[in-house]
């Protein structure tokens, strides 16, 4: 099963390397596209297929 799960810390997505390029991405660019991610997961990398999509109105966590 892929996808991030709680607790992945992400340590590159689509070719950003920090915190403050990830936070300047064109996120709408994005969405819909399937950009690799590679997670730590306990003691292992592991790549792992997230696709980005728009957050519904009034969607909370």
């Amino acid at each position: 099963m892929g996808g991030l799960r709680r607790g992945d810390l992400l340590l590159h997505a689509g070719g950003v390397h920090d915190a403050q390029s990830l936070q300047r991405l064109p996120f709408g660019e994005a969405i819909g596209t399937r950009p690799p991610i590679t997670v730590r997961r306990g003691d292992a990398m592991v790549d792992v297929i997230a696709v980005p999509t728009e957050l519904a109105t009034g969607t909370r966590e």
